[in-house]
């Protein structure tokens, strides 16, 4: 019977970790299908719906995983020396912090914003947890399928991993950036100066005599 538990509860582990990550790249990919335009109402609620799934996806994420590791510690005397599991758990953290942190960026944006011309600083600051929070997910979910890492791989190396991983959607994430707002500011029209003729005096064109 403990055994169909532990197979049941790796299942629903798996499967909501699949769950979340496709619904953050997921919406991502909306968000720079649509990063020249107004979110609109629909987008603007698709994300906000997005921030609502992912917390208690996430909450559910930790129990599962935390009945995992009482169960693993509970068999295997020699569980929690493994390299691999320290990182996932700096993982969850990081993306914990890294939602509090999207949490209070998005209070800025609303339906009508265009992403591609946010204030720069609001915008880097988007670029780069979006491309944590994506990063995270997908190592997370690699780890969880790294089998051949267990015990043998160090901290040091996994965690080199992680951080490898998250400058390289870092840099994409800012140089997609770039490129759209470069895009969005040659779509734009550049205003010319408008020169108004001079406005003559008006006693002097009433000095002039009449001609015949």
């Amino acid at each position: 019977m403990q055994l169909y538990v532990i197979t049941a509860l790796v299942f629903v582990h798996f499967v909501l970790a699949a769950a979340l990550l496709f619904r953050v790249l997921h919406t991502d990919y909306l968000v720079l299908k649509n990063y020249h335009a107004p979110l609109g109402r629909d987008l603007f609620d698709y994300i906000a719906e997005t921030r609502k799934f992912v917390w208690p996806g996430l909450a559910g994420l930790v129990a599962s995983g935390v009945l995992l590791v009482i169960n693993g510690v509970a068999t295997v005397p020699e569980y929690m020396n493994n390299p691999k599991l320290w990182v996932k758990f700096l993982c969850v953290a990081a993306l914990a912090a890294n939602g509090w942190w999207v949490h209070r960026l998005s209070r800025r944006i609303t339906p009508a914003t265009v992403p591609a011309q946010l204030p720069c600083a609001l915008s880097i600051q988007l670029s780069i947890a979006g491309a944590v929070n994506s990063a995270s997910w997908l190592f997370i979910c690699w780890l969880g399928i790294a089998r051949s890492w267990n015990k043998v791989v160090l901290f040091e190396d996994v965690l080199a991993h992680y951080g490898l991983v998250l400058l390289l959607a870092v840099c994409l994430s800012m140089a997609v950036n770039i490129r759209f707002t470069q895009d969005q500011n040659r779509r734009q029209p550049h205003k010319t100066p408008v020169n108004n003729p001079p406005i003559q005096n008006a006693s002097a064109q009433h000095s002039e005599p009449p001609r015949r």
